[in-house]
């Protein structure tokens, strides 16, 4: 289990998790200490797409013809800067990290195809007591799943479309989707403050209030008026050999009624929960997850919660990953999808979410099998070969497919 801390925390320099952070370079200055880590990888992806498609709103399989790319997998690249010292007996961290991508913003460039700062935000606090933190941070609701994907090294679903929203150039997005929304929600990057427990015999938990998320299909709906709140307890034990980390979380938003509106739809409160175990037996690992959630959505989190008419729609999915080392080499297999249920509403219009002319249906439900293998060249590097099987499926019983081969690596300093 202090592996695979260690591991979350190169990953994304991700305090919450209660370890400590992996860096290439610790520099002292005074009372404080300076670290510096990140990562670069790319990924060679071909990608077989539905070219007979239909429209299916939400759905993750790419169409049309197929295609090559060189991008990032699920992660982009990653340089994190951070601060920490103990003043007045507090432990204080401050961390900033800036994300940016190897894609091209259209066919023949060579610029860059984006940059974000994902993390900005300080901690304090002491062993006894727990932790605060303030700023941008990985929400805790659909955290540790993420964490605990096997393709977070890699490429998984995601790759050769636009789904992800990304847009900032001709071959996919910013990066691929690994399972986000083949298996869970996407955590995001929110503006938070929350406070963590100190360890208690394995046992912690964290809750927070956070910036609430705007909807993202019903033009008008806002999150302005109150917070959203997350919170995740979690226990780790060990004995005989075995090491296993169990969670639960939950995460409830209200969004309010579109602006100007007098006779429309209403606004609506959202609310979602999770519950998944990661076990570790010598050199098997197997992850299972589940969440349930009402007026949340799929893949982004408020990406499809609701009808347009002030009706949530109610969603589900999940995973489950098995892994297996052998000397330098890990072999892993997981199975993953997420689906979402049509309100009476949209029954009545036939689930056709766009015209008569060219109907978009709605997406009843993504999945994905995939296929990988790892293998640690160094400590730092580590290359990978992987499979992957989308398939998208509407209400209405269409389904688009997609077969990927990715090749690539990652490289932690």
């Amino acid at each position: 289990m202090a592996h695979n801390k260690k591991l979350a925390l190169a990953l994304a320099s991700l305090s919450l998790l209660g370890a400590g952070a992996a860096h290439a370079v610790d520099i002292p200055a005074g009372d404080w200490k300076l670290s510096i880590g990140g990562n670069v990888n790319g990924f060679i992806t071909s990608d077989s797409c539905e070219k007979n498609a239909k429209n299916i709103a939400f759905g993750l399989a790419c169409t049309g013809d197929s295609t090559f790319g060189i991008q990032n997998g699920l992660l982009p690249n990653e340089i994190s800067f951070s601060a920490s010292t103990r003043q007045d007996d507090l432990d204080i961290n401050a961390t900033i990290s800036l994300w940016p991508t190897i894609t091209t913003q259209s066919a023949g460039q060579t610029n860059a195809g984006g940059l974000n700062s994902r993390q900005g935000f300080f901690t304090f606090g002491d062993k006894s007591w727990g932790t605060v933190k303030i700023g941008r941070d990985l929400g805790l609701f659909g955290s540790d799943a993420i964490l605990s994907d096997m393709t977070l090294l890699s490429v998984g679903g995601g790759s050769g479309s636009t789904v992800d929203g990304g847009g900032n150039h001709v071959y996919g997005g910013p990066t691929t989707l690994g399972r986000i929304g083949e298996g869970y929600l996407y955590a995001d990057w929110i503006p938070q403050v929350t406070y963590s427990t100190p360890n208690l015999n394995g046992f912690t938990a964290s809750a927070g209030v956070f910036q609430g998320l705007a909807n993202l299909t019903t033009a008008g709906y806002t999150s302005l008026k109150q917070p959203g709140v997350q919170a995740k307890a979690a226990y780790d034990f060990s004995g005989s050999g075995v090491n296993a980390h169990v969670w639960v979380g939950f995460l409830t938003q209200k969004l309010d009624v579109p602006a100007g509106t007098t006779n429309g739809p209403a606004g609506y409160s959202a609310s979602a929960g999770e519950i998944g175990a990661k076990v570790d037996i010598a050199d098997f690992q197997a992850v299972a997850y589940y969440y349930d959630a009402d007026g949340v959505g799929t893949t982004l989190e408020f990406l499809g919660g609701d009808d347009g008419q002030g009706n949530k729609r109610k969603s589900k999915g999940g995973y489950l990953q098995g892994t297996y080392k052998i000397g330098k080499v890990k072999l892993g297999l997981s199975y993953g999808e997420s689906k979402l249920d049509g309100t009476s509403y949209d029954q009545s219009i036939g689930y056709n979410l766009g015209s008569v002319a060219t109907p978009t249906y709605l997406l009843s439900k993504n999945d994905s099998s995939i296929a990988s293998l790892y293998y640690s060249l160094t400590k730092s590097i580590t290359l990978v070969g992987e499979y992957i099987h989308t398939s998208a499926k509407d209400q209405v019983g269409n389904e688009n497919k997609q077969d990927t081969i990715a090749l690539g690596g990652i490289i932690f300093f």
